[in-house]
């Protein structure tokens, strides 16, 4: 049984990333927590 490729995200910064993955987070039930700078 062949295995998908990962899927990559390209993203430019944290606003961009939260925009493509918080539509998928709530999607899929969850909510999405706050992203922790290190």
């Amino acid at each position: 049984m062949p295995t998908a490729a990962p899927r990559v995200l390209v993203a430019d910064d944290e606003d961009d990333i939260r925009a493509r993955v918080g539509p998928a987070v709530r999607r899929a039930g969850c909510e999405p927590a706050a992203v922790a700078t290190p």
